[in-house]
């Protein structure tokens, strides 16, 4: 028997991964942060360890001996056919395997022929037939297997000097899987992910691109990966020290983006445990108050799957009141609010990545899913049921039940951060909703029953140091009118700046949005950034066929804000905005909003 070094047999050492924040399903307005290590960081090739016996310790005579080769028999491949394999030897044999420098013989691929291959019985020395090893470990190399190779043996019956020639494929095996490192995480949850199975063939190309994506868990604040040889031959033990990131975030925030009906001015409070139970489910708590709102934000998902698959559930229960000075006492009794509204939204979703990856430095995912909603809402005035809005029934009831498929893509590098999302909406008269028939002379009335697709698109690209470009974009179409809380909504801090909240709400609209984010000043002593950022707001709506069209249906503006940045995390964020209308509305007020002014100030303690 002769044995062939197995090119690619390489372990691996240790290779520490810095923290990269993971991807959002839509991008985030903040630069970009640090794109992932590149897959070779992970885990560096090294030189493969000298075999046992090599071409140049067997005597030269044995390696000048000529062999008839009159066919090749394969034993142990599972990963590569028979076909693919020959198929490979005599490409090499026409291309002179044995003068291909290093880089040529990385690249030798091993593609399955159309026909199979034709063996024609062929002379060559012992030391050709190691190079036969030496192809068959450069196509497992070429499909991520480098811990794989061969073994070429010479049956008794072929010693005469011809005859077949056997080639024992040894398939390196994932022998063991050690996780440490570990806290609250459980260790199922980073073995799923690693998509590992012990006791198979190990691709290294899928490993590293497996610990790319796991590094990019929001749970995972550092991996440490370790490759070692096995006790077998071509074997591996994986050792992977994971170092959890915080799993806790709290943030409180100070805003005047409400509508002016119910106060401008609102505190936020928003906590989320992104690992509840240890195996990577989050709970988030949420409450806003205003003058005249209270709303209250509970939801919970669970990973389904090693996939990134996940299961949500949400709940927010909404109290608004009237507090606008011409509506506060309507009767004139001195008392109020005399106009009135809840609400509850109950929804499940679910959503799974179908593309998920890692190439050089840039991250890339998409994603579809489902969710069902119901919405419940029901207005008062003066204490009584009273329908407020179009399409309510007699006692100021609607109910929309719907459905909705969305589907989401992020690309995400050192340098941008694009994000596009589509959802289209089918609204279902079902579950009591609403549902309101036609009434001859008067125009179409809304309910539950509806079609509606909606598009978002957005573009964050770092120009320079501290420097930021963010274009924004919404466009919804709708094929029939809407109830209020289905519409298209223009106007407000993260709509058309320089007109208040909701200055427009139409069935279908468009919406666009150009900001540059420019530094100004460094105040190292509270490790801050002040930026300036001038931007331009575009917005226009219009109705479905049975509704008309407001007088002015189209907003613009430009305008100037100020953008305060403190802490390594950017744990305090201050903004002020003053945008400048380009298109007269009469608003009828005297709010900040209406008079183009936004500010906001978030804080994250931890």
């Amino acid at each position: 028997m002769i044995i062939s070094p197995a090119a690619g047999w390489a372990q691996t050492s240790p290779q520490t991964l810095e923290r990269v924040d993971p991807p959002a399903p839509e991008a985030s307005p903040d630069p970009p942060p640090e794109a992932p290590d590149s897959p070779e960081d992970l885990l560096p090739e090294q030189p493969p360890e000298p075999p046992a016996e090599t071409p140049s310790d067997l005597p030269p005579g044995v390696l000048a001996t000529e062999i008839r080769v009159t066919e090749l028999r394969f034993e142990g491949n599972e990963i590569l056919s028979n076909d693919s394999l020959q198929q490979a030897i005599l490409e090499a044999l026409a291309r002179d395997f044995a003068t291909l420098d290093p880089a040529e013989r990385d690249e030798f691929a091993c593609e399955p022929p159309f026909e199979p291959p034709v063996w024609t019985p062929v002379t060559q020395t012992v030391a050709q037939l190691l190079r036969f090893a030496e192809v068959v470990a450069a196509c497992y190399a070429a499909e991520g297997y480098t811990t794989s190779g061969a073994v070429i043996q010479i049956p008794t019956e072929t010693r005469g000097g011809t005859g077949p020639v056997d080639i024992l494929v040894i398939e390196g095996e994932l022998e063991s899987v050690d996780i440490t490192g570990r806290q609250r995480l459980n260790e199922g949850y980073v073995r799923s992910r690693l998509h590992l199975d012990e006791g198979q063939p190990l691709n290294i190309d899928r490993l590293q691109e497996n610990l790319q994506l796991l590094q990019i868990d929001p749970l995972v604040q550092q991996i440490r990966a370790e490759l070692n040889a096995g006790a077998a031959p071509g074997s591996s033990r994986l050792l992977v020290d994971i170092e959890e990131a915080r799993s806790f975030d709290l943030s409180l925030a100070l805003d005047n983006s409400r509508p002016v009906s119910v106060g401008t001015a609102q505190q936020q409070v928003f906590a989320r445990e992104s690992n509840l139970l240890g195996i990577g489910d989050a709970l988030s708590l949420g409450y806003t108050h205003s003058e005249g709102s209270d709303a209250l934000s509970v939801g919970y998902s669970l990973p389904i799957n090693a996939r990134d698959g996940r299961l949500s559930l949400r709940f927010d229960p909404t109290r608004n009141d009237i507090v606008d000075a011409d509506f506060f006492d309507i009767n004139r009794d001195g008392e109020g609010p005399d106009i009135e509204s809840r609400s509850q939204l109950y929804e499940i979703s679910l959503r799974q990545p179908v593309m998920r990856r890692v190439d050089a430095q840039t991250f890339q995912e998409l994603a579809i899913g489902l969710s069902g909603s119901l919405r419940n809402s029901q207005s008062f005035l003066l204490g009584d049921p009273f329908p407020l809005s179009p399409g309510a029934s007699v006692t100021g009831k609607t109910r929309v039940v719907a459905l909705r498929f969305f589907q989401d893509y992020t690309l995400r590098d050192a340098r941008q951060v694009f994000s596009a999302r589509s959802q289209f909406s089918l609204g279902l008269g079902i579950l009591d909703a609403t549902v309101n028939n036609s009434v001859e002379g008067v125009g179409a009335i809304p309910d539950s029953r509806f079609f509606a697709w909606q598009g978002q698109l957005q573009w964050a690209k770092v120009l320079a140091p501290d420097t930021l470009l963010l274009l924004r974009s919404d466009l919804q179409l709708a094929d029939q009118v809407l109830l209020s809380a289905e519409q298209f909504s223009l106007g407000g801090a993260s709509s058309v700046r320089g007109y208040r909240q909701d200055q427009l709400l139409t069935d279908n609209g468009l919406f666009a949005s150009a900001e540059v984010r420019l530094p100004v000043a460094r105040i190292p002593t509270w490790n801050a950034l002040l930026q300036v950022t001038p931007f331009i707001d575009f917005g226009t709506g219009w109705n479905s066929s049975g509704r008309g069209n407001p007088d002015e249906n189209t907003l613009a503006s430009v305008g100037l804000g100020l953008q305060l940045l403190q802490g390594d995390r950017n744990q305090l964020t201050a903004r002020l905005d003053w945008g400048i209308p380009l298109i007269s509305v009469d608003s009828g007020g005297n709010s900040w909003q209406e008079k183009g002014l936004y500010f906001s100030v978030v804080y994250n303690p931890f």
